[in-house]
């Protein structure tokens, strides 16, 4: 059964987010961007991500922007690995706020999505639209 895991549209729940420590314009064009990231690059990936301005609810299973990059929780993860196992490649990232959000200001691990797989097609009749 194809799956289509997406954003969510609640504007109040899409935090601002910036990596630490902080990354230069060549690295972020290639996490933007579904290309092979060369093994120089590699070894200045970020080790978080700093999220923010969060108005309601707590820090959301899935960050990020319509077109990527991902940052994903430990659940969407698993069960990312459970549809497609092996198919992925996660650099986790830890997630912290300046400012108490629900509480707390660090909210666990998270996982960068490297060079997403692009959707190419989908089939409407055998896609699971629900959560």
């Amino acid at each position: 059964m194809p799956y289509v895991i997406d954003l969510g549209l609640d504007d109040s729940r899409s935090p601002d987010r910036e990596y630490f420590p902080p990354i230069d314009e060549e690295l972020d064009r290639f996490i933007d961007f579904p290309e092979e990231l060369p093994d120089e690059l590699r070894a200045h990936l970020p080790t978080g991500i700093k999220v923010g301005d969060i108005e309601q609810g707590g820090v959301p299973d899935i960050i990020g922007y319509a077109g990527g990059p991902f940052w994903i929780s430990k659940k969407v993860r698993d069960k990312l690995e459970e549809l497609e196992p092996g198919r992925h490649e996660f650099v986790p990232l830890k997630v912290i706020s300046d400012e108490p959000i629900e509480g707390k200001t660090e909210h666990g691990t998270y996982y960068l999505i490297l060079q997403p797989i692009q959707l190419d097609c989908l089939v409407i009749e055998e896609t699971d639209f629900r959560h």
